[in-house]
């Protein structure tokens, strides 16, 4: 019987006593340039950010500025508009206008490489033509931690919009922030009682989050894209008070008009970013930029060069019973900070349904 046993217990030994450790030899990359430059036209400053890619195993998070490049954008005279360098931080500005209709290309110098796109449009600026909701209930992540958050089904307004086309922009981009107000009951220094208006900012988590016409649809224009989804209510969390009302969205959203092929690439981001690795997923090599170094056609460089137009609108907002919900534009711009409370005096950009703006009659 020992004998028997023996023996698998040997051949037991044997494997583990063979185990090794492999350190895979993983090739060293240069350092690949990365090209952000989002211009917009009619915005007071634009900035184009460069920077280099790490090696698969730095330690580091952040990524090394491209420093001491000559950036600019050139139209089809010739003329340059010279971005300059702030410090040495790879971050290269431009203060002045961009023509509406011009047509300009970038151009780069960096490190005895030239960098260059083809010419791009200066767009129009774009328009919603009608925007409404539909009541439904949505499932939707809590918390502010992507990661952390749990999914939870609430009721609320799904907001919509129709773009007609006007014969030369059907491709967009939007950006949002919507904010929670909200009151509660409180008492001021003095112990009298007094009411606090709070607010909260949220970002909607879309990645790209980009509009145009069906992929199968012979009209040219935008219909029924759905824009954003505004909870009936907002439960605010503060432990040590009760009865937090909440009051309404204020919902802010940036339209930009984008040429076709800048939409495409976003299109092919966001299919590499919610890949779940299936076989026919797509790849990272996929969503090429529209950059090309012409002094070394073999060589990589990362990112894109976009110029859009912008347009702001703001709506309030706020659930009047289950399926219905009172929403108006608001025709002034006030600044609004992120978050905050003020006792007893609503800011002057708090909305409600019979708000009266300046200039008013």
């Amino acid at each position: 019987m020992k004998k028997y046993m023996f023996i698998p217990l040997l051949l037991i030994f044997s494997i583990f006593s063979c185990e090794d450790i492999y350190n895979p030899d993983i090739e060293k990359m240069d350092e690949i340039l990365v090209v952000e430059a989002r211009i917009i036209s009619g915005q007071n400053r634009n900035v184009i950010r460069l920077s280099k890619t790490v090696p698969f195993n730095s330690s580091g998070y952040s990524y090394p500025a491209a420093s001491g490049a000559i950036v600019m954008l050139v139209d089809r005279g010739g003329k340059g508009l010279n971005f300059v360098e702030d410090g040495k931080t790879g971050l290269y500005y431009h203060d002045g206008a961009i023509n509406l209709g011009g047509w300009y290309k970038l151009h780069i110098r960096y490190q005895g490489e030239i960098i260059e796109t083809e010419y791009q449009s200066v767009p129009r600026v774009p328009a919603i033509d009608s925007i409404y909701y539909e009541p439904m209930e949505k499932l939707i992540l809590t918390g502010t931690d992507v990661a952390a958050g749990k999914l939870r089904k609430e009721p609320g307004a799904q907001l919509y919009v129709d773009i007609n086309y006007k014969g030369d922009m059907k491709h967009y981009r939007f950006t949002h922030r919507k904010i929670a107000q909200y009151a509660y009951l409180t008492e001021s220094p003095g112990g009298i009682p007094a009411t606090m208006y709070g607010w909260l900012t949220m970002l909607p988590r879309e990645m790209f989050y980009i509009a145009g016409p069906g992929e199968y649809s012979s009209s040219p224009s935008v219909s029924k894209f759905p824009l954003i989804f505004l909870e009936q209510k907002y439960f605010v969390q503060k432990p040590e008070v009760e009865n937090i009302i909440f009051v309404g969205w204020i919902y802010i959203v940036y339209q930009y008009a984008i040429p076709e092929q800048v939409f495409e690439y976003y299109n092919e981001l966001n299919s590499q970013l919610t890949a779940e690795g299936k076989l026919f997923d797509p790849i990272y090599t996929q969503a090429r930029g529209n950059l090309t170094c012409v002094s070394s056609p073999s060589k990589i460089i990362l990112g894109h060069f976009e110029i859009s137009t912008v347009r702001e609108y703001r709506f309030y907002v706020q659930s009047m019973n289950d399926n219905q919900y009172f929403i108006k534009g608001i025709p002034y711009f006030y600044t609004i900070p992120t978050e905050g409370e003020i006792l007893d005096n609503q800011p002057e950009w708090w909305e409600s349904r019979s708000k009266i703006y300046p200039g008013s009659n």
